[in-house]
C-alpha cells in the first residue's frame, strides 16, 4: 500500500473513536475526497459508480465524466446528512477497508508463495546439476 492509502485507511479506521457528528462529518470529507480523486483506489470514473451505490448515492450519467464533479457532488451530499446516515457511511467505509485489507493479505500470501515455489525449483535445479554435472568436486 502506498502511503497516501495507509493515511486514508488510518482515518477510516478512527472514524470509530470520534463522537462528535460534525466531526465525523469532516472526517468523511477528507476521506472520501482522497478517495474518489486517487486513481490507485479507482482506475477509472466507472469504478466509482459502484462504489456511490454501495453509498446509496446516484447522480445523473453527465456527472461521472468529471471526477471533480462527483466530489463536489459528494461532498454536498455529505453536508446533508443526518447522524443516522453518517454512522451509515462509517460502517460501508470500514466494510470497504476491511475488504481491501483481506485482499491485501491475500496477495501477498500468494506472492510469498509464488516466492516460495520459486526458490524450490531453483533448488531442485541447482541439486540436479550437482548430482549429475561432469566437474564434481
Amino acid at each position: 500500500m502506498r502511503v497516501n492509502e495507509e493515511i486514508i485507511y488510518k482515518k477510516i479506521d478512527g472514524l470509530r473513536r470520534i463522537k462528535n457528528p460534525e466531526l465525523i462529518r469532516f472526517e468523511l470529507f477528507s476521506i472520501l475526497t482522497s478517495l474518489l480523486l486517487s486513481k490507485n483506489e479507482f482506475k477509472n470514473n466507472t469504478e466509482i459508480v459502484s462504489f456511490l451505490s454501495s453509498l446509496n448515492i446516484e447522480f445523473k450519467e453527465y456527472v461521472f465524466k468529471s471526477r471533480t464533479l462527483i466530489l463536489a457532488r459528494v461532498l454536498r451530499t455529505v453536508e446533508n446528512l443526518d447522524e443516522s446516515a453518517l454512522e451509515l457511511y462509517t460502517n460501508i467505509l470500514e466494510n470497504m477497508l476491511k475488504r481491501k485489507i483481506e485482499k491485501f493479505e491475500e496477495e501477498k500470501s500468494k506472492e510469498i508463495k509464488q516466492q516460495t515455489d520459486k526458490s524450490r525449483s531453483i533448488n531442485y535445479f541447482e541439486e540436479i546439476l550437482k548430482k549429475y554435472s561432469r566437474n564434481r568436486d
